[in-house]
């Protein structure tokens, strides 16, 4: 094994000019760097796997001694400085041996397992509570993680002798301890780390922090985004964990059914993989790891002084697939053991300054901690289509104590109306991916851009993709997931004179030039269907009116009558741009249902006219103009809130400045 190395190193900066010195250490094959010695979780982490280190000179006189980190599959270098030649050629040779290709860690041919023995379980109740309208499948991995975690979190870890409870085989190997957190390994086909730490936050504040999937990106700094796909009930929930790729690798999520109980005065959280192709369907270009267990143990603490902490053990056991060398997996298992005290700074940030919620400190029963759970976000859960199972991938809808839908985000009530959201697109790439199409042989336009970016989003943020369905004559009512990401665009007119809508059906499984074809194909044939007449046609008015509705309400498709399901899809891209010598700004509001009249969209997104903002160039520094597209996005869902549409729109936004790497998403 190489050795450990540690030391301040200068960075180059990734955007502005000059070196910043920075703490590095090198735990191989793994290379750290902190922004401040007392951060309890690196700024960023380094996998040499395969990387060349090589001598480079920094500073103003580009004289000093440096090296340069490079890896042959990504553009992506790293410079850093140093004080003199001995020391860069210390770190030369430490990185290159820990650069040194390791084997990757072994697939099991069966489900995988932790490295430790499971005992039998007691037989899984569906009559609890945590598991009422939660699947049989999942209600069995919950009870095999919430065994293993009793297992596991039993004893107290020392780092003078090995602590193996009583009635198991768990073996702990001591590992560190740091920051007041003792941290031990159980070594097996997959790593599983444990961390025992005291926390100064009362054992609600804790459960409140942890099991809130929204707030982990702002403590993790390796987290890219959490979702909470559905709620079963208050004890149990499936959430989405996508993190960002740490160079070179790729991004890597998880799906994880997480449910929690309280057994005398302990909180017990236990989280393991959850597997539903309808309601976290993988998702091209990331590499879905498996979480084999993943947990927490909150219990009240005692300080001499008499004030309340919490006494807590985390374990995490994961596969993060991709075929990594086991070193690589080792080091970031255990990396999970820190969490108590990361958790532990982020809630001291948020609390200080701030007005305490007293009813934090109350003890802990199931009472108080359901008091916790029920004022947490939410996610959406929508209701079945007519006819689908259970649990075909979608829940009945959830609702707060007080009756008002929750919000995606959790951050005020679902239902605000219309929400508008303007923003801009750099053209200067977009004009290439155009280009670039052209010489290919392809027609492509801004407007199949911005499809194609609209429902890719819409993928990833599926509680938009649905519809309101209100038909209470057949006693249907409410808001139902669409089978298919459908996004519609205005194609021209037609022989009437009316615009030609076209559906693209499936619109996030298809590349843009495939859109592209798609339109043009489909609007040349609408415009023949339109002086021919369609099959609808042939019906009387009395039948044709009620027949439509219901084909637009429940996506119903019967082509001898003319009926072809919704006419629009979730979402309607138009483009408006402007005339010469004007600058005019232009949105859509959604149409409104009305007693069961088909309701248009509940997206339009308007692609406006070029912009020109003033930017400034780097040398010398004076004003240059930038081009740039305006686009404004109104959504209406009634089930979502102000901040979830803003997340959806920013992820619009980022995919269409983008356009080469979405295309391959």
């Amino acid at each position: 094994m190489p050795p450990t190395k540690k030391g301040t190193l200068y960075k180059k900066r990734d955007v502005f000019k000059g070196y910043r010195p920075r703490l590095f250490v090198l735990d191989p094959p793994i290379l750290h760097y902190y922004l401040d010695a007392s951060d309890p979780a690196p700024r960023k982490s380094i996998f040499l796997t395969g990387c060349t280190i090589t001598p480079e000179s920094w500073g103003d006189d580009s004289t000093s001694p440096g090296l340069r980190i490079s890896h042959p599959s990504t553009s992506v270098t790293y410079h850093l400085g140093t004080h003199n030649s001995s020391e860069r050629d210390s770190w030369i040779s430490s990185l290159t041996a820990a650069a040194v290709e390791t084997p990757p860690s072994p697939r099991p041919s069966h489900q995988p397992s932790p490295g430790f023995a499971v005992s039998p379980k007691p037989k899984p109740s569906p009559s609890l509570p945590r598991y009422l309208d939660v699947p049989t499948q999942a209600i069995e991995s919950l009870e095999t993680a919430f065994h293993q975690m009793e297992m596991l979190s039993a004893g107290t870890l020392s780092s003078t002798a090995t602590d193996k409870p009583e009635g198991t085989d768990v073996n702990w190997n001591f590992l560190f301890e740091k920051k007041g957190v003792t941290a031990a390994t159980v070594n097996g086909a997959n790593v599983t780390v444990r961390g025992d730490s005291i926390m100064n936050q009362p054992p609600l504040k804790v459960f409140q922090t942890v099991i809130n999937v929204f707030c982990k990106e702002k403590y993790d700094n390796q987290m890219d985004s959490g979702k909470r796909l559905t709620t079963y009930n208050p004890h149990t929930f499936v959430d989405y964990l996508k993190f960002k790729p740490v160079w070179p690798t790729s991004v890597r999520d998880f799906c994880n059914v997480v449910s929690w109980k309280v057994e005398g005065e302990v909180i017990t959280i236990a989280a393991v993989e959850f597997e539903d192709g309808k309601l976290c369907p993988k998702v091209r270009g990331n590499v879905r790891g498996t979480c084999l267990i993943g947990g927490w143990t909150i219990r009240k603490h005692v300080e001499e002084d008499g004030s309340i902490s919490s006494k807590v053990q985390i374990v995490v056991s994961s596969d993060l697939k991709g075929g990594l060398p086991s070193s690589i997996v080792q080091v970031v298992t255990q990396q999970q053991a820190m969490f108590p005290v990361i958790i532990g700074k982020w809630i001291k940030n948020q609390v200080d300054g701030r007005e305490h919620d007293e009813s934090l400190n109350g003890n802990v029963n199931e009472e108080n901690v359901l008091n916790v759970v029920v004022k947490l976000p939410k996610a959406l859960n929508i209701k079945h289509k007519p006819g689908e199972s259970e649990h075909d991938g979608a829940a009945s809808a959830s609702t707060s104590p007080n009756g008002t839908t929750v919000g995606l985000m959790g951050c005020g009530n679902g239902g605000t109306g219309s929400v508008k959201c303007d923003f801009n697109v750099d053209l200067k790439k977009v004009l290439r991916f155009i280009e670039t199409k052209k010489s290919d042989g392809g027609t492509v336009a801004v407007t199949h851009i911005a499809l194609k970016a609209l429902a890719l989003a819409l993928r990833e943020y599926s509680l938009f993709n649905g519809r309101n369905v209100r038909l209470p004559i057949l006693g249907v009512e409410g808001y139902y997931p669409n089978a298919s990401v459908d996004v519609s665009t205005a194609a021209g007119l037609v022989a009437n004179g009316s615009s030609n809508i076209v559906k693209v059906e499936g619109a996030d499984e298809m590349s843009i030039k495939q859109i592209s074809k798609f339109i043009n194909d489909n609007n040349n044939k609408k415009k023949k269907e339109s002086v021919k007449g369609g099959a609808g046609a042939l019906l009387p008015n009395f039948l044709k009116k009620p027949l439509e509705i219901l084909s637009e309400q429940l996506d119903l498709k019967v082509p001898g009558l003319g009926l072809s399901g919704r006419r629009f899809g979730t979402a309607l891209v138009v483009t408006s741009p402007n005339n010469e010598g004007s600058e005019v700004n232009i949105s859509a509001d959604l149409l409104t249902p009305y007693n069961g009249k088909p309701s248009g969209p509940s997206i339009i997104l308007v692609v406006g006219g070029v912009k020109i903002l003033p930017s400034f160039a780097k040398e010398p520094r004076s004003a240059v103009a930038r081009p740039v597209l305006t686009v404004s996005c109104t959504v209406g869902c009634e089930v979502a809130n102000v901040a979830s549409c803003r997340v959806l729109v920013e992820r619009v936004q980022e995919l269409m400045r983008e356009p080469e790497r979405m295309d391959k998403m």
